[in-house]
């Protein structure tokens, strides 16, 4: 075997106690923990419980009894192929969409998991329809395990403690993101309102809010097509195309152009007016970018720019509904400028747009918080686990 396609039977990370121990073991996943096709269960034979029924895609309804107990591993069969479920505890039904683990053969099975994970079950499904994963393939793939049951549990506990931490992480955003929702609400006055349900204290008997037209405090800007001759490396500006081209940080931007009377700038609201997006995405504008025709700019010229950005996202369901056509959904420069809006003056404006965009970063900043535990755990994934073999 060349030294390019050499593979070690040791990972590039191991614990201090386990230093100077035998190397792992090279087994066939069929040796190590075995698959079995999940249990059928028709709709009409499901019967309300609370043992979980777990699909190729995770626990989707509950039932009254199981055909499996704890701990137990379960992964996508047909659909969904490539997300592997761990069940700690309690009864369990793995479904006939699902292969689940019959015997973890003295492993331990939070460390199985984890194998399965850093292995990929996705790399074995098939089918140029209906995605399917064969488990004689699943089982014929040759990996490395550890001999020690001790340093299997050592490295499932430290993988699952990272776990946990983007579990809790997770759920301080899902409460940032629901408490930002709340305020949404409640900042913007409701339906046949002129004052919202709640009102910072310098303007609590400030005027009611008034009733206009969003043509009467934007202007906005279309994007245009460009040819790939028109836009390079070298241009002056960061070229969109489309919604799936934006990222805030501008260097990861690949497509330039030259200047032109379409451009959207700091302060704009980018909105996707075509494509199966068109209406239900956002994103305000850091700085200067040319935009494609999916795109347009919602530019501020009375309101404030902030104020406009947060109100167009409480729009967003209204705007999605009003998108039209059946193979390239469009909203058009009516659509976006007929909307009612209710709206305070300026300052006012400008402090709920500040509480919201304070909120933003805040929510932001725990993304990314989350994304680094995400990139800390793939590299530890690597690091504890040597490389698996192809079967022969």
């Amino acid at each position: 075997m060349s030294n390019e396609t050499k593979k070690t039977a040791l990972p590039k990370l191991r614990f201090p106690e386990f230093q100077g121990s035998a190397e792992w073991a090279e087994k066939k996943f069929g040796d190590i923990a075995p698959l079995q096709r999940g249990f059928d269960l028709p709709t009409y034979e499901l019967k309300t419980g609370t043992i979980p029924v777990v699909f190729s895609n995770g626990i989707q309804k509950f039932h009254s009894e199981g055909r499996a107990i704890a701990p137990g591993i379960v992964t996508g069969r047909s659909g969904t192929i490539g997300k592997i479920h761990f069940i700690k505890e309690g009864e369990y039904w793995p479904h006939n969409t699902s292969l689940w683990v019959t015997d973890f053969k003295n492993n331990d099975p939070e460390f199985i998991y984890f194998l399965y994970k850093s292995v990929g079950t996705e790399r074995f499904a098939s089918g140029s329809g209906v995605p399917t994963l064969n488990r004689n393939d699943v089982h014929a793939f040759k990996t490395y395990i550890p001999k020690s049951v001790q340093e299997q549990r050592k490295i499932a506990a430290t993988l699952s403690s990272i776990d946990d931490i983007i579990t809790a992480q997770s759920a301080k955003l899902e409460a940032l993101q629901t408490h930002k929702r709340g305020l949404m609400q409640a900042l913007f006055p409701a339906e046949g309102e002129t004052v919202p349900k709640l009102r910072f204290p310098d303007f609590q008997d400030a005027k009611v809010w008034k009733k206009v037209k969003l043509s009467t405090q934007v202007q906005l800007i279309s994007g245009l097509h460009l040819s790939p001759e028109e836009y390079g490396v070298k241009g002056e500006i960061p070229y969109f195309s489309g919604p799936s081209d934006y990222a805030n940080e501008l260097t990861l931007v690949s497509k330039w152009t030259l200047r032109s009377t379409n451009i959207g700038r700091a302060g704009d609201t980018l909105i996707t007016v075509k494509g199966s997006g068109a209406g239900g995405l956002f994103q305000l504008v850091l700085d200067e970018v040319a935009l494609g025709r999916q795109l347009m700019a919602v530019r501020a010229i009375s309101a404030h720019e902030g104020y406009i950005f947060h109100f167009l996202a409480t729009q967003k369901p209204r705007l999605i509904s009003l998108a039209t056509g059946n193979l390239i959904p469009g909203l058009s420069r009516t659509d976006i400028l007929g909307l009612d809006m209710m709206i305070p003056a300026r300052e006012e404006q400008k402090k709920i747009a500040d509480c919201l965009t304070s909120l933003d970063n805040r929510i932001t900043a725990q993304t990314l918080q989350i994304d680094a535990f995400k990139l800390h755990k793939k590299g530890l994934m690597q690091s504890l686990f040597p490389m698996a073999i192809k079967n022969n």
